[in-house]
């Protein structure tokens, strides 16, 4: 997929997902950091991957694909005219399937850093957030509150959660954790780079 073609569905998606975000829609950073999520398309694939970032650099990165924990080495870090898309060529792999030179092209989020919460009371979204789970492992996904019901959508593994008010897990759809226990939620802004690296 072109780099201007998922540019264009990054910048569709946010563009609903902010249209009613109680939080700054993005965060300014000299560069992309640990703790960071990736969400793009690998060139040659119309599915949308999810990776932590384990450690970086000015222009590359190492990050885990949460679906698969594949770590995958990624350099050339190139960012599009609105800061907020970017594109990495693979480096190296350990447990994936794509090879050296493969374009990667993708937005980053970060958890709010003042811990921006979900406060609101009427139906909203969808927002990007990023949940914590009993194990202390964390997943970005899509929230949205219809007719009082909150619902995450995980995009690395396509599981749907209900949560109630004080975010105790109500139902599972595709997930492995159990109805009753408690996740934290925050909103996560996409990340922008405020110096060309």
């Amino acid at each position: 997929m072109k780099l201007y073609k998922i540019t264009g569905i990054i910048v569709l998606v946010l563009s609903g997902i902010f249209a009613a975000a109680q939080c700054p829609e993005s965060i300014s950073t000299s560069q992309l950091k640990p703790g960071m999520f990736v969400c793009g398309t690998m060139k040659g694939e119309s599915k949308l991957y999810v990776a932590e970032i384990i450690t970086a650099g000015s222009k590359d990165f190492i990050a885990e694909f949460l679906h698969s924990r594949s770590a995958y080495s990624f350099d050339n870090l190139k960012q599009t005219a609105d800061n907020k898309s970017f594109q990495v060529l693979v480096e190296s792999n350990v447990g994936g399937k794509f090879k050296k030179g493969t374009p990667f092209d993708f937005a980053a989020f970060v958890a709010h850093p003042d811990g921006c919460n979900f406060k609101m009371e009427t139906d909203f979204g969808p927002e990007s957030c990023i949940s914590t789970f009993p194990d202390g492992k964390s997943y970005l996904g899509f929230l949205t509150r219809k007719n009082g019901v909150l619902s995450i959508n995980y995009l690395h593994s396509n599981s749907i959660y209900t949560f109630s008010n004080e975010w105790r897990i109500k139902t599972v759809k595709n997930g492995t954790y159990n109805v009753g226990e408690k996740v934290t939620t925050v909103f996560a802004a996409v990340v922008e780079l405020n110096a060309a690296p």
